[in-house]
């Protein structure tokens, strides 16, 4: 019985050894396989003396009004338009200038509201130009270049609107979108 268990202790070490040796041969051929791990990336840029900083503060708040929900009673209803700027004021020699925002709480180029208790539904938050055309969040090229002069500040003009999805339920309504200032 001695015997027995010796040996099944030297097949139990050998097993080990012989998958070791065997993986330690396959693992030493895979250089010779392997693709050349170097890549190459080239960046490019232009560096500008220009900068634009915003006035007022980076955080701002847009108080929409209190509506009904007999406003947003269907799809593509709108209501509660508020006017709203971003102030800037750049130097050096900026000659135009891009707002456009981004968010992660976004589909249809609208804004998704919070949901959860006491929260509203079927409501998206969706932004215009002063002129009333809607603004696709997310999609730069859809912003208008502004014209910006060094030293002067400026207010750039937005709309925001509620926007119904369904028929709505009342509640608070909460988004959040990130503005960005570009300088093509």
């Amino acid at each position: 019985m001695k015997m027995n268990m010796n040996l099944l202790a030297c097949r139990g070490i050998a097993m080990p050894i012989r998958w070791l040796m065997a993986s330690g041969a396959l693992l030493g051929a895979l250089p010779a396989f392997a693709v050349d791990p170097t890549v190459s990336l080239n960046f490019t840029g232009t560096y500008l003396t220009t900068s634009c900083s915003v006035s007022g503060g980076t955080l701002q708040t847009v108080t929409l009004p209190r509506i009904s929900t007999t406003a947003l009673g269907s799809v593509g209803q709108t209501a509660g338009s508020t006017p709203f700027g971003i102030s800037v004021e750049c130097y050096g020699e900026p000659r135009q200038l891009r707002v456009y925002f981004t968010s992660t709480m976004m589909r249809d180029g609208r804004l998704d509201t919070e949901a959860g208790a006491g929260m509203a539904e079927n409501v998206q938050i969706q932004l215009l130009t002063p002129a009333g055309t809607p603004i696709s969040v997310g999609d730069r090229t859809s912003m208008p270049l502004v014209p910006v002069a060094a030293g002067v500040p400026i207010v750039v003009p937005f709309v925001a609107q509620y926007y119904a999805t369904g028929a709505t339920s009342a509640g608070n309504v909460r988004t959040q979108v990130l503005y960005v200032l570009e300088m093509p």
